[in-house]
């Protein structure tokens, strides 16, 4: 699975990344809301929100391609 930054993994770099959801009763009524938090976890950060599911997955992506330096955060 994954790499324990506190075992295995480099402890000089580390990134949180908080996803909200929520829908109401209305079958399309989906929301979600990305936050950056700091490392010790306090404050987010509002990075993207969404009401589509399927951009979930683009946005983590994206949050991790940036943390890693390969793009440039999402526009939403």
């Amino acid at each position: 699975m994954g790499v324990d930054a506190g075992t295995n993994g480099d402890p000089e770099r580390g990134a949180v990344l908080l996803i909200r959801v929520w829908a109401g009763p209305d079958p399309d009524s989906f929301r979600a809301r990305l936050l950056r938090l700091d490392e010790g976890g306090a404050a987010g950060v509002p990075y993207a929100a969404t009401a589509n599911p399927d951009e979930v997955s683009r946005l983590v992506r994206g949050w991790l391609d940036e943390f890693l330096g390969r793009s440039s955060p999402p526009s939403g």
